[in-house]
């Protein structure tokens, strides 16, 4: 909406804006067939911002788009979308919205900041099983890991339990993070965009967002609990706990 006065808005069905749904349906088809401004927003939203020079439009982590819970009304959620490893993501990166303010629960305030990064290292890890069995997050209301560890043992013969499937968790969300370094990410990729800590947001009649110096703060305690340095780099010790020995490397002690 910000950058309907490009030239490459075709206006036939009037001016981009929200509550235009006729636009909208005429922007999916376009994207559907690559045509028009359509063959720029399938690229995906940074792409399309930064074509016209505004990156900072994008509401993503890592050039990933954000979903629909916003960060500045749950901080867990924020802290989540900020660590995922693959960019703005509520599944593997951690499903707390519903803990701050969905269907009622309420089993963690948005703005609480004590306790946090644990709350968001723990959603990760859960999150992160949960797309390793297989499974849909909204069965993870009803049925827990240690549920489910005896159903993959009844498939597969093995014995495992839910330490095993967290731990399998914490393998994978460590080598992604290796990857990620490799691929030249480091931990000032792990931010939300600029507007979730300038501009405010009500949450029941009040102003509220996201504390830089706070998130900050967070960010190395979510490193500290998962056993990685103040960069977000895993540790040696972790790795050789999770046993990843072979990729301890001299380019990651060099970090």
């Amino acid at each position: 909406m910000f950058l309907k006065d490009s030239g490459d808005f075709d206006k036939q069905h009037g001016e981009p804006r929200f509550g235009n749904k006729n636009y909208l349906l005429s922007l999916i088809d376009m994207v559907g067939k690559g045509e028009s401004i359509g063959k720029y927003l399938a690229q995906g939203s940074y792409r399309f911002c930064e074509r016209y020079g505004h990156p900072e439009l994008s509401m993503t982590v890592k050039k990933q788009e954000l979903p629909a819970y916003d960060p500045r009304a749950s901080y867990s959620q924020a802290l989540c979308y900020e660590m995922s490893n693959r960019g703005g993501c509520h599944l593997e990166g951690g499903y707390t919205a519903a803990l701050s303010y969905c269907a009622g629960y309420a089993e963690w305030p948005g703005n609480r900041i004590e306790g946090t990064p644990l709350i968001s290292k723990n959603a990760t890890l859960k999150g992160t099983a949960i797309d390793i069995i297989g499974v849909c997050v909204y069965s993870s209301f009803a049925i827990s890991l240690d549920e489910y560890a005896p159903i993959i043992n009844a498939v597969t013969g093995d014995n495992l339990n839910s330490g095993s499937l967290l731990k399998f968790a914490h393998r994978t969300i460590s080598l992604e993070r290796l990857f990620n370094i490799k691929c030249g990410k480091t931990e000032n990729d792990d931010w939300l965009p600029d507007r979730f800590y300038e501009i405010p947001t009500l949450v029941e009649g009040e102003e509220t967002l996201c504390n830089r110096d706070v998130f900050s703060k967070m960010h190395k305690e979510y490193y500290t609990a998962l056993g990685w340095s103040e960069k977000g780099i895993p540790e040696n010790e972790t790795l050789r706990n999770l046993g990843m020995d072979e990729f301890i490397t001299e380019e990651i002690l060099s970090l």
